[in-house]
This record gives structure tokens, C-alpha cells and sequence, in this order.
């Protein structure tokens, strides 16, 4: 109920706002660390949203299918440039994506499309349950655990996975790739916990 009643939390758990008095940051950071991390990160956001948008000077990586340079991840990761879908890139993944979308309609096997995952690839989805098993599948991995990452981390790690997914491999849509993007480009990059992952792959859950 502190929590709720001083932190600005609503009863759903999520944080409206750092509304916390001076005297009592540290007993949320002692009783509640994830919650202080939120709004530590929260009271940072207005200055740093405001910076990213006043920086006339800031220049743009625009993702184009190739490889990123390092120089390139680099400058998102330290907030120095936005992020963009080169246009052509664009079509191309829209292209992919309608590609992946006609072979799936046509009874063709696609992994992770319409069948299972790891050891369940050979088992096929029913047509009406495919939506649902997508979104089983991000709900199964979006938690974690542990001290948030940095900031610079969670940054470089949307735009190394914004860059590998305009290299159009996986037949998603541009929007997705824009909507990575976006959170960069206006300086509000998401709260990734440090721990919690699934399988042979450490990166699932913070990805999620």
C-alpha cells in the first residue's frame, strides 16, 4: 500500500509518475528496487527527452539492410544520433513479409511461423491458434529479474537488433523495425531487467 499510495503506482503495478518525497527515495529503493529503478529512470526521462529533441547537431543512423558500424552503434548506444528505416529497406522487408505471409498460406512449413520452437519444430500449428502461439511466445520470455541494464546497454542492444532485423531474414514487418527505433530516436529507450532468460540463449528475455 506505500508502495502504491507514495510511488505514484497504480494498483495494476505500473508506475504513473516519480512522485516521490525526498525523504522517502531511499525507503522505496529498500523495500521495492525495481520500483526505484523505474522511477529513477522516470525522473531522468523529461531532461533526457528534451536534450534529444533540442540537439539540432544530432545525426542519424539509418538502418539499410547492411552491416552497422561499430562507430554507428556506438553513437545510439551514448544517445549522439536517432535511428531511421532507410526506405527502400522498407519495401524490401514489406516485400519479405508478403513472401513469408503466401508461403504460410499455402500449407508450407515456416519455423516459429506455423510450427513450434526448439525441440516442437516439427510440430505443426493449427491456422486458428497461430496468433495466439505469437503472442505465448513473447509473454513466455517478456520477465526478468536483477538491477535494470544501463542505459547505454539497453540502447545499443535495440539498435543492434533494429539493424539484424532490416537485413529482412525473419519476414517482419517495417513496423516493427520502426517502432525499435522510435523509443532511440525520442530518447525513451524501455526499463530491461539484468537477469532471466529461457534455453540456450541468454538474450531472450531481455530481447523480449
Amino acid at each position: 500500500n506505500w508502495i502504491y499510495g507514495v510511488s505514484g503506482m497504480n494498483s495494476g503495478g505500473t508506475i504513473r509518475g516519480p512522485h516521490l518525497p525526498q525523504g522517502d527515495w531511499c525507503r522505496l529503493r529498500a523495500v521495492a528496487p525495481t520500483a526505484h529503478a523505474q522511477c529513477a529512470q522516470q525522473r531522468r526521462f523529461g531532461t533526457y527527452a528534451r536534450g534529444m529533441a533540442g540537439e539540432s547537431s544530432m545525426r542519424t543512423v539509418t538502418l539499410s539492410g547492411a552491416a552497422l558500424p561499430i562507430e554507428d552503434l556506438e553513437a545510439v548506444a551514448r544517445g549522439a544520433a536517432r535511428v531511421s528505416l532507410d526506405a527502400g529497406t522498407a519495401r524490401a522487408l514489406a516485400s519479405g513479409r508478403a513472401a513469408m505471409l503466401s508461403r504460410a498460406s499455402s500449407g508450407a512449413p515456416i519455423y516459429g511461423v506455423n510450427t513450434g520452437f526448439g525441440s516442437f519444430a516439427n510440430v505443426r500449428i493449427d491456422g486458428d491458434r497461430l496468433a495466439l502461439m505469437q503472442r505465448n511466445l513473447i509473454l513466455s520470455h517478456a520477465a526478468g529479474v536483477g538491477e535494470p541494464l544501463p542505459r547505454d546497454v539497453v540502447r545499443a542492444m535495440m539498435c543492434a537488433l533494429a539493424a539484424r532485423l532490416a537485413r529482412n531474414p525473419s519476414g517482419v514487418r517495417p513496423a516493427l523495425v520502426e517502432s525499435i527505433a522510435a523509443p532511440l530516436t525520442a530518447g525513451l529507450p524501455p526499463l530491461v531487467p539484468s537477469r532471466g532468460s529461457v534455453g540456450a540463449s541468454g538474450d531472450l528475455a531481455p530481447l523480449a
